[in-house]
């Protein structure tokens, strides 16, 4: 008799063991990584946007640089908003203001690029191409 309740108390040990290894394969693990998936997949199609976006801006900036639309004092917010943001900027070494640098976004090495300049109250000083 005890011997056949020591092999029942195995048996549940075991079996309680082996469910506990293969409690990594359960649906709820794969759920969460199929969340992770499609939340990767989710940024992907966010940053495609955003790089379509910015690629437009940068069209439009073009346009606007070779047709003269650019102005002196327009607001660095409003550049911003027509063109998209720029890949970067950088304050003047005596802190007057802020030179922006715009290209195509998925190019590392452009044959374009156009610079502008704001002052200490960000409305546009100067820009300039470069390339292109």
């Amino acid at each position: 008799m005890l011997n056949n309740a020591t092999g029942s108390i195995c048996r549940v040990v075991t079996g309680y063991f082996i469910l506990f290894l293969l409690s990594g394969c359960s649906p709820q693990f794969n759920s969460e990584g199929l969340g992770t998936l499609s939340a990767l997949s989710q940024n992907r199609a966010e940053m495609d946007v955003y790089m379509r976006r910015q690629a437009e801006g940068y069209s439009r900036l073009i346009r606007d640089y070779e047709d003269s639309v650019l102005q002196k004092g327009l607001s660095k917010e409003g550049i911003i908003s027509r063109y998209g943001d720029p890949v970067y900027c950088r304050v003047s070494e005596d802190g007057s203001g802020e030179r922006c640098l715009y290209r195509q976004p998925a190019e590392y090495f452009p044959s374009s690029r156009i610079y502008l300049s704001f002052d200490g109250e960000d409305r546009l000083v100067l820009w300039g191409r470069e390339g292109g």
